[in-house]
């Protein structure tokens, strides 16, 4: 994960405590999940989804930022959060559907 962000490990630590980057534990091991994350490195507005995810599930918070939905519409295509914020459009619409889902 380190190289993939070119930080060292107590700056990953720092980020992952400060909530920058969003992370979850698996049998002893720190899992980073891959919808955050592009051959450049991270998505647009990573803090800010994870604080709004705070309480959600990792598989929850996966299956939101990886599936299409339909309040996400540009140029008359759906895009899932992941692919609207990589494309740099407006976040607060991803926000405003986070919030959404975390009311159901």
């Amino acid at each position: 994960m380190c190289e993939a962000l070119a930080i060292d490990r107590g700056q990953l630590e720092r980020l992952v405590c400060e909530n920058e980057v969003h992370s979850f534990g698996v049998d002893g091991f720190r899992l980073f999940p891959g919808w955050k994350f592009t051959e450049d490195g991270m998505i647009p507005f990573v803090p800010e989804i994870c604080e709004r995810a705070a309480g959600l599930s990792a598989a929850v918070l996966h299956g939101f930022m990886s599936t299409v939905q339909g309040g996400l519409v540009h140029g008359g295509q759906a895009f899932s959060p992941r692919d609207w914020l990589r494309s740099g459009w407006d976040p607060d619409r991803v926000v405003g559907r986070l919030d959404n889902l975390r009311l159901r």
